[in-house]
């Protein structure tokens, strides 16, 4: 065989490995549990200020947030970087990345009951929530904070513990200015449009449609 021959085998070779490796890393990591850090936020701000004149919404939170279809919320008016991590966790939550970017136009959180399954007091996980609400608020960006599912399809216990924490989320964030979108308003009676039985904590992309076109609304009010 001519050495050019060698050469072809071992170019198509190291591509076929190189894309094996691609496919089975994103089948043990999923796009959803790359943990978005605060300069991976910044890099995609920039981008899409680079990109397009659109207002920016960014999205933060754990897996509730990362495996969301939020095509419904961008639509053709808005940019939306979804920076969810699965395994997220309220209390390690920053929102220190908005004093260091291009400043954004709105700032969705979604987070807490990874804290919550953990043990973590509802009163702990909503001084976090509403402390790093209010960093963003105060450098003129819209935050709104989405509310723990908290339904019966859950363990009892955590489900009692997040209606505690969607309490007092709506109570505090709202007397301080910060928006409160209720995730259970968007359930409904239908099969596939309440929380994802098989694991009893994740929804289905007929809810995610749901809750996407509904946070739209609140949003387009106020940017």
């Amino acid at each position: 065989m001519s050495l050019k021959g060698v050469i072809l085998i071992l170019f198509f070779g190291a591509l076929c490995f190189t894309g094996g490796l691609l496919i089975g890393a994103k089948r043990i990591f999923p796009y959803f549990k790359i943990r978005k850090t605060s300069d991976w936020i910044r890099a995609q701000v920039r981008t899409e200020r680079d990109r397009q004149e659109k207002p920016i919404i960014v999205l933060q939170g754990d897996s509730l947030m990362a495996r969301g279809d939020w095509s419904r919320l961008a639509g053709q008016e808005y940019s939306v970087i979804n920076a969810g991590t699965g395994g997220a966790r309220a209390l390690t939550l920053d929102t220190q990345w908005v004093a260091e970017t291009d400043k954004i136009d709105a700032l969705v959180i979604w987070c807490g009951i990874n804290d919550l399954a953990a043990g973590t007091s509802p009163q702990l996980v909503c001084d976090h929530l509403l402390a790093q609400a209010q960093f963003a608020q105060l450098r003129g960006i819209a935050v709104w904070v989405i509310t723990a599912p908290d339904g019966h399809e859950m363990n009892p216990d955590l489900a009692a513990s997040a209606k505690v924490l969607n309490a007092m989320l709506s109570q505090r964030l709202k007397e301080q200015g910060v928006g409160v979108v209720s995730c259970a308003e968007f359930y409904s009676g239908g099969k596939n449009t309440k929380i994802d039985s098989h694991d009893g904590l994740h929804f289905t992309v007929f809810y995610y449609e749901r809750l996407a076109a509904g946070l739209k609304a609140v949003v387009s009010s106020q940017i």
